[in-house]
């Protein structure tokens, strides 16, 4: 509630000695300490105050409150000097203009500051009045001042993720039959799709959400629901529907949405009474998918005696006879999805974007042929209050003879910076062995690529910050010194943005180090007296704090001993790279951002590689910290958007590579204007069968969803990710490169470099011909397919040649989709043909080998080729475009004519400035 001020008239009232008298509020960050006399509180939350008599704390105060009256007086303005009112008493507060809050016996009280924008970094002065009833003279105690700083609350996004299923063209109807409330969609041809949910079936009555597809004899919803928790006992939705009284307490139907309403009550594990609560849940049918809003519609609660968890269940197969099979869609790994023999596609998630839950176990996959998916469980888990959050989950269930139906889309826009880099290659300059000339190697490294007209490159730094990676985060400046000096740092930096690169640095906002032995932070302070940006780090439901990377000691002994980082609240992060972005544009010059680590998975899954308290949601009650899924989620996206103001350009973050069901990098799209992509593998992508090169290729939802928000889609990640191991030596020969290749051309990726800023060629992950081959193969084709709105893909096998199909029709006839022939034709008028087969093909005349293309536009003259030579029967590269043409004989001789002639290695004429590279037989490059 928002109280009702009484003004102070009488000054009479400010006249006392202040000893000791104290004041804290919360929810509420101390960046300086717990008793600095400085509270920040965000605008629009309701906080408690908590008043203390002088010299004693609150909870020793409260036996003596009865006989003490309390006020609390906030003003606008400090006076310069004080109002001297005895030996040590002093008013700070101006008198002319305050408000006074009374404080009953509890010495507690609950306001909400109104939002007002432009209140935003004021400080407001407090004090805290006593007057002891009992002393014959009336004293009033006046506290020491504390100021009371005012943030602007972080805006809800109040983005969706939405089921393309949802936005299917149509008609939707929904009709009560006896108790049965059928939902149908009905597409322009006739198609029909419909879900039941039938208030006959006694689970539906008692509050489990069970939708039927009668079409196609399946239970895309059912055994899922409500769970709850009594003095630690978890009842998973059936057991809980056996405990206790059900009762469906109100049904409605309004246009295409049923709310069912459910009053529970449940014994008390005393056996005396029961415990009541109330939930409803809601089924809209949007286009051919479902929405269902379950929640509480009582308050929380307090103590372990109420809902627990949420999850929408699993899907059946209804005949018991039918099976399904999983679908995994790369780069949307997370979303559950089967189809059953039927060819019917069926999917459910969870929208975590809307999540008020604390964690959640992600969907998980069944072997038993009749039953599919278990979506995701979304666990409420008590604060160090005491307190559960009310259930509030939105989820999504869509039933489609199309799988691009369940393909899942944000509502959120492509961002203002991602066009400034969706044409661009990446280039990582990764760890290197550290020498004082690193630096001096990356300058001479950025200039040589710069010389070989490479002026479209989108460039980030690892390994950079100061004292070691995470060490004294999220202090990343200045430069790490074992690279060289600061100032040759700046100097990369600065080569690389005058040559019209967008540059980035790593920066890791996930974690931060304590001051802790030899290992001082000047940004955070946990331990006293010098506290600083104190309440940052984040607390888990005990109220201990998050634990994030092990850290030596001693940085000079490999051995020493280990302490454990924090973990960065996500609603502070962006305090903390306004600070370094500070230095990082105003000294180096940066353009761009690279974030690390928290955008691989949802906020409550992300795990450092010691496995320690995982996510960055708070438990803490006191914190305002968020303490929610969903809220943590909308503060990161806060910060991307922040970055890239602060930068001035477009945001890249790491992506998942491990567990499929662990991926959200995806979902971070319009608020990351670009990943380096690496696909999840569901296993250490270092061992076979793990790697990237062993997953499906299938890039639909990749180029037709993705890329649109996305646009900046680097490479396939890190090669030790998409190549299994040491599986082939370095610097890497002609046949990786070409797969690695193939892949980024088939998903749609910007091409990807990563080097070690070695002076000499050979001693690299690629030789310089292999550099500016990926450079050269790769920039001119995302200028044919950004000009593009949409695109089909298609498949084929290589070794049994037939007509090209959809995904859907590949998914259904078991096509090797590790290996299929892909076919993308673009409605600008571009074709690629990618042969990801063991064999070579034919297509379009021309002789595609295995991880070889053809990839043309005949309305722009575009062209790129790596196929063979007709003649030769050996492979041969090249690309035509408007600013230049590549070409490579791979070691013999070829007539390629245009402007590049007879070729026998790589060569490449670049049109304005003219200028043409030429690969020696030494492996050197010669600039004309």
């Amino acid at each position: 509630m928002t109280f009702q001020p009484l003004r102070l008239v009488a000054l009479a009232l400010l006249t006392a000695p202040a000893f000791g008298q104290g004041l804290d509020i919360y929810p509420a960050y101390h960046p300086d300490g717990p008793d600095s006399g400085y509270i920040e509180i965000e605008m629009g939350t309701e906080v408690t105050v908590e008043i203390s008599l002088p010299g004693l704390d609150h909870q020793a105060s409260l036996a003596f409150a009865p006989t003490h009256l309390n006020y609390v007086a906030v003003g606008t303005s400090v006076l310069s000097t004080p109002i001297q009112i005895g030996p040590s008493a002093q008013i700070w507060i101006n008198p002319s203009n305050y408000l006074l809050f009374p404080v009953g016996d509890s010495l507690t009280m609950k306001a909400t500051l109104p939002v007002n924008p432009s209140s935003a970094g004021k400080k407001l002065p407090v004090q805290v009045l006593d007057v002891d009833v009992l002393d014959p003279l009336l004293t009033i105690h006046a506290s020491p001042l504390f100021e009371i700083g005012l943030l602007q609350p972080i805006p809800d996004y109040a983005d969706e993720m939405v089921p393309l299923g949802a936005d299917a063209p149509g008609t939707v109807s929904v009709a009560k039959i006896n108790k049965q409330y059928w939902f149908t969609h009905i597409a322009p041809g006739g198609l029909q799709t419909s879900y039941v949910l039938d208030t006959g079936i006694l689970q539906v009555r008692q509050g489990m959400p069970i939708l039927i597809d009668p079409i196609n004899w399946t239970l895309p919803i059912v055994l899922g629901g409500f769970h709850y928790s009594q003095q630690g006992v978890k009842y998973k939705p059936l057991e809980f529907l056996a405990y206790g009284t059900h009762t469906m307490t109100g049904e409605t139907l309004t246009g295409n949405t049923v709310k069912l309403e459910f009053r529970d009550e449940v014994p008390k594990a005393s056996g005396v009474g029961t415990t009541v609560h109330t939930r409803a849940i809601e089924y809209t049918m949007v286009g051919r998918s479902m929405k269902i809003h379950a929640y509480q519609t009582d308050d929380g609660h307090f103590g372990d005696d109420g809902y627990s968890s949420f999850g929408l269940g699993e899907m059946v197969n209804m005949d018991f006879v039918s099976t399904f099979k999983q679908v995994r869609i790369p780069f949307m790994d997370q979303i559950g999805i089967m189809v059953n023999s039927n060819g019917a596609f069926i999917s459910q998630f969870i929208d975590l974007f809307q999540s008020n839950a604390q964690r959640h176990q992600e969907a998980a996959y069944f072997s038993v042929s009749f039953l599919g998916v278990n979506t995701e469980t979304m666990h409420y888990v008590p604060n160090t209050e005491g307190r559960c959050m009310a259930i509030d989950e939105t989820g999504w269930v869509t039933t489609s003879y199309d799988v691009k139906d369940t393909f899942v889309r944000t509502t959120y826009p492509k961002g203002k910076f991602a066009h400034l880099f969706d044409n661009f290659v990446g280039v990582a300059l990764p760890k290197e062995t550290h020498t004082q000339l690193n630096y001096q190697y990356d300058m001479f490294n950025i200039q040589r690529l710069q010389n070989w007209g490479m002026k479209d490159v989108l460039m980030w730094k690892t390994h950079w910050m100061n004292f070691g990676q995470n060490r004294r985060a999220t202090t990343h400046t200045p430069a790490d010194p074992t690279g060289g000096t600061d100032a040759e740092f700046a100097a990369m930096v600065q080569q690389a943005v005058s040559g019209g690169w967008r540059t980035a640095l790593y920066t890791d906002f996930y974690s931060l180090d304590q001051a802790q032995s030899f290992d001082d932070n000047p940004n955070f302070s946990e331990i006293g007296p010098n506290y600083i940006n104190w309440d940052d780090s984040v607390k888990d439901f005990q109220g201990n704090f998050r634990l994030g990377y092990s850290i030596g000691e001693d940085a000079s002994q490999p051995h020493s001993n280990l302490y454990y980082t924090r973990l960065l609240a996500p609603k502070r992060a962006l305090k903390h790279f306004e600070r370094e972005a500070a230095v990082m544009t105003s000294v180096y010059g940066v353009n761009a951002n690279y974030f690390d680590v928290m955008t691989i998975s949802a906020p409550d899954l992300i795990v450092t590689g010691n496995g320690q308290n995982q996510g960055v949601i708070s438990g803490d009650h006191r914190s305002p910290n968020d303490g929610t899924l969903g809220g943590a989620i909308n503060s990161y996206r806060h910060l991307f958007l922040g970055s890239g103001e602060a930068v001035q350009g477009p945001v890249i973050g790491e992506s998942s590579f491990w567990l499929f069901s662990r991926r959200w990098d995806t979902f971070y799209m319009g608020f990351l204007d670009g990943a380096w992509r690496t696909m999840s593998t569901g296993g250490p992508p270092s061992q076979p069968g793990f790697a990237g090169e062993d997953q499906p290729i299938m890039p639909d939802y990749e180029i037709n969803v993705v890329r649109k928000s996305m646009p900046g889609l680097f490479g396939m990640g890190q090669y030790n990710r998409f190549f299994a191991g040491n599986s082939y030596p370095v610097p890497y020969a002609d046949e990786p490169l070409y797969e690695y290749r193939a892949t980024e051309i088939s998903y749609g990726h910007n091409g990807y470099m990563m080097t070690l800023s070695t002076p000499e060629n050979g001693n690299d992950y690629l030789n310089w011909a292999a550099q500016i081959k990926e450079y050269y193969s790769m920039r001119s084709i995302p200028d044919e397919w950004n000009a593009s709105t949409s695109t089909t893909v298609e498949y084929r096998d290589g070794t049994i040649p037939g007509g090209w199909m959809n995904l859907t029709d590949a998914i259904r006839t078991d096509l090797d989709l590790k290996h299929p022939v892909v076919r993308l034709t673009y409605d600008n008028g571009l074709v690629v043909i990618v042969n990801h087969s063991a064999v070579n093909i034919s297509e379009s005349g021309k002789t595609i080998p295995t991880h070889g293309w053809y990839a043309t536009n005949p309305t722009t003259g575009f062209l790129s080729e790596s196929v063979l030579d007709p003649v030769s029967g050996l492979r041969t590269d090249h690309v035509v475009c408007a600013d230049y043409e590549m070409a490579d004989g791979n070691g013999t001789a070829h007539n390629f004519g245009g402007a590049i002639g007879t070729a026998t290695d790589l060569k490449v004429v670049i049109f304005s400035p003219a200028k043409t590279l030429i690969e020696e037989p030494n492996g050197d490059i010669t600039v004309q």
